[in-house]
């Protein structure tokens, strides 16, 4: 009897609408198994929502610990630089300041760059480039190459091989090229 009476009760929500060939289309329960599976979708579609932005948060979070942990880890590396200036400097009134300690503490300091990555950018015999090297000045010269490095002012760097800072450099540049323009 149940039974008899929920198929009447469907029936009874339902339109008959008739297709083409005279059968009953029963669009009501159609309807709700649409809305049910609209339903479903929206709550997937927040739960991805929220998946995503949790998982933005935690690479944030990590990008800012790898940063700290690099940060650290340079430090780390230049403290034993810090400590050997501060020790010469401590110790200057007992004994005069030599170059070679200096030099020591220099080799040292570069030793660390090195370590890390950071190197500087080789500027001898070599002819300018824009990507590596800043022209601050240009001189006239009457023979050789125009372009040819001539001197340097502040060294370049560049850090697992992507620029950190430029080369200051002093270019040539030939006499006759000048005459030319």
């Amino acid at each position: 009897m149940d039974l008899e009476n929920s198929k009447e009760k469907q029936m009874s929500d339902e339109q008959n609408i008739e297709n083409k060939e005279g059968e009953p289309i029963k669009i009501d329960f159609e309807i709700k198994q649409s809305d049910s599976d609209s339903d479903k979708y929206l709550e997937q579609l927040k739960r991805l929502q929220a998946d995503f932005s949790n998982y933005k948060k935690r690479i944030e979070q990590q990008r800012v610990e790898w940063y700290e942990t690099a940060t650290r880890n340079v430090v780390t590396e230049l403290l034993p630089v810090l400590d050997d200036f501060e020790y010469l400097f401590q110790h200057q009134d007992e004994q005069a300041i030599s170059i070679d300690g200096v030099m020591l503490i220099y080799n040292k300091l570069l030793s660390v760059l090195k370590n890390i990555g950071v190197e500087p950018i080789e500027t001898d015999d070599k002819v300018f480039d824009p990507e590596l090297h800043e022209a601050v000045m240009m001189e006239n010269v009457k023979d050789g190459e125009s372009g040819r490095l001539l001197e340097v002012w502040q060294k370049g760097f560049l850090c697992k091989g992507k620029l950190v800072r430029p080369a200051k450099v002093k270019v040539a540049q030939v006499e006759e090229e000048i005459d030319k323009e």
